[in-house]
């Protein structure tokens, strides 16, 4: 049996997963990859590119389908997650803060009043609107505190076949982040977050 969860809002805000339609919307991708032969990597492809009935999404039912294949796999080889993930050795997971400011001022300031409470992490949300003022927040940020993880989450807004969200991916990259969360959409078609692998070679 392997476990998962998908952690959502009462109401579909920023996606159209939501409390009421979670578990189903799980209980359909699983009902689709019941008695099949393939590999976990293959099995994952199928809930990436799953076309739910009523049109929709659903990035976290998929998710949390994802972690429990990922469980499921762990406990048949008698071996955790974290041996797959390389997280073995991690005892702690330091406090972050994530920031929705709107302009850079706002964004710095949030940043280092989470600072002075404890913050070793601090996450930008970054979209194509916002672009400019995220990068000037993190430059600043960067040259007060060089130590400080930064990272920045899209919520798969950038569009991969839009050259100016490609050089803006590009600009983000080059910043030494510690992560950039989601960059384009990996619902339904993954190619978009490969593409932007290849970008970095």
């Amino acid at each position: 049996v392997g476990l998962g969860e998908g952690a959502t809002l009462h109401q579909p805000v920023f996606t159209d997963d939501c409390g009421s339609n979670i578990a189903n919307n799980s209980e359909e991708i699983i009902n689709g990859l019941i008695d099949t032969n393939q590999t976990g990597e293959e099995l994952i492809g199928r809930i990436s590119n799953h076309k739910f009935k009523d049109g929709g999404k659903y990035p976290t039912a998929r998710l949390a389908v994802e972690m429990a294949l990922l469980d499921g796999y762990a406990k048949l080889n008698d071996r955790r997650v974290a041996n797959y993930t390389g997280t073995e050795n991690v005892v702690s997971v330091p406090f972050g803060k994530s920031i929705g400011a709107k302009n850079a001022s706002e964004m710095i300031l949030q940043a280092r009043a989470s600072l002075k409470d404890g913050a070793r992490k601090i996450k930008f949300k970054v979209s194509p609107h916002n672009i400019k003022e995220v990068l000037y927040a993190v430059k600043q940020l960067h040259d007060t505190n060089p130590e400080l993880e930064i990272m920045v989450d899209a919520n798969g807004g950038f569009n991969i076949n839009n050259p100016e969200d490609i050089v803006s991916i590009q600009l983000l990259d080059a910043l030494g982040l510690r992560m950039i969360e989601e960059p384009v959409s990996r619902v339904g078609d993954i190619r978009g977050l490969n593409s932007v692998q290849q970008l970095r070679k």
